[in-house]
């Protein structure tokens, strides 16, 4: 908090909502900002969405608001990650609350005035919403305007958009997220010269040429022999180490319409295992740095919840409790790392993605087993009802 408040860090400081700030103010003023701000890789929704935290004289205050809303936005995490579970106790609840706090990407996110806590929380509250068994209007429009927020930023929010199609009990929300998102956008093309067609291939063209640069040892500077290292454990960082870069979105597009495939078949399984796996595709399939790492608390909680509300067999809690405590201690590595010399990135980028892909192996097979064995928790397989 002390590195978003402040310029003491230097460069590091707030340097991401830095960067946003920027482009916030160009965009109003009509700067061509896809052509002139290398940086500017979020489509104009966004811009129109970030506007009530960023379109202010003082840069000061906008770091103070955005403090006081990260802040908030933890608290709806925790709120919403406890709720998941109708039986869960005190001690397991200020586990949840403490874990969320100590996890080495949260300070990251916080530091740099990232959106990835504002996200993360919209995604959890919108799809609870949403995916309720007995969901109204009110709830599927609450939940429409929280995805629609989310979708600030889109490499985070997408790969979620098939749980709502596959999952809610209504065409709805679909269509109301599709609209309002393509109203908002189409609204942030008034400030700017270009139509929603013009902008949005301006925004495709930058946001792949900054893949493209960052995947291939272009991007951020973990300091000295690691600069251009932070990026890591995803599909664009393995393509631009053999030099193909060029596959980037086809990469991508084939990953998440995998994903699509497999939320349609196991659509009828706890939404919770689909909101781990789709956020351990998230993480692996397109370009993301440490501060997005945070996406690790959904898969964590899926198994904390299945071993709360599932009659597993002994052998299956137990290897649900080791994948969970193993993960768990490879979360709150320090980042710190990241700046260290060879060997200590290497091993800190191999336990992190390692256990990424253990993850996600493990809930596709839960999702098999919830299948399959037709084992549902004594409540309906989605999330629990919000008080």
């Amino acid at each position: 908090m002390t590195r978003l408040l402040s310029d003491q860090y230097g460069d590091h400081s707030a340097i991401d909502l830095k960067q946003r700030y920027e482009e916030i103010q160009a965009w109003f003023s009509g700067q061509p900002v896809y052509g002139d701000i290398s940086t500017a890789v979020y489509p104009p929704a966004s811009y129109i969405e970030l506007w009530p935290f960023l379109h202010h004289p003082s840069f000061a205050f906008v770091r103070s608001l955005w403090g006081i809303s990260t802040v908030f936005c933890l608290g709806l995490m925790v709120y919403g990650l406890v709720r998941g579970v109708k039986n869960i106790n005190f001690v397991e609840g200020a586990f949840i609350a403490l874990f969320l706090l100590a996890t080495y990407s949260t300070g990251v996110v916080i530091g740099n005035g990232q959106l990835t806590i504002h996200v993360l929380a919209a995604l959890l509250l919108g799809i609870t919403f949403i995916c309720r068994e007995k969901a109204t209007f009110a709830d599927e429009l609450v939940g429409s305007v929280l995805i629609i927020f989310a979708l600030v930023k889109p490499t985070l929010a997408v790969p979620f958009l098939p749980i709502i199609l596959f999952s809610a009990k209504s065409w709805r929300p679909i269509v109301m997220v599709s609209l309002g998102y393509l109203a908002i956008a189409w609204l942030a093309t008034l400030f700017q010269d270009g139509n929603l067609i013009s902008l949005h291939l301006d925004w495709l063209n930058r946001g792949m040429e900054g893949a493209v640069w960052s995947s291939s040892g272009g991007g951020a500077d973990g300091g000295g022999s690691n600069k251009g290292k932070l990026g890591y454990g995803n599909l664009h960082n393995w393509l631009g180490a053999l030099g193909l870069s060029q596959w980037n979105l086809l990469a991508t597009l084939i990953s998440l319409g995998l994903f699509t495939y497999w939320v349609y078949r196991y659509r009828f399984v706890d939404t919770w295992i689909l909101l781990g796996v789709a956020a351990l595709v998230t993480r692996l399939c397109t370009y993301h740095l440490v501060y997005d790492d945070l996406l690790v608390i959904f898969p964590l909680f899926a198994i904390f919840r299945f071993l709360k509300s599932y009659n597993s067999p002994p052998w299956l809690t137990k290897l649900s409790i080791a994948v969970l405590s193993m993960s768990i201690l490879v979360a709150l590595l320090p980042a710190r790392f990241l700046g260290k010399p060879f060997p200590w990135f290497n091993l800190f980028h191999i336990a992190q993605t390692s256990s990424w892909i253990v993850l996600l192996v493990f809930l596709v097979y839960l999702a098999q087993w919830i299948k399959q064995r037709n084992s549902l928790p004594q409540s309906h397989p989605v999330f629990s009802e919000l008080s």
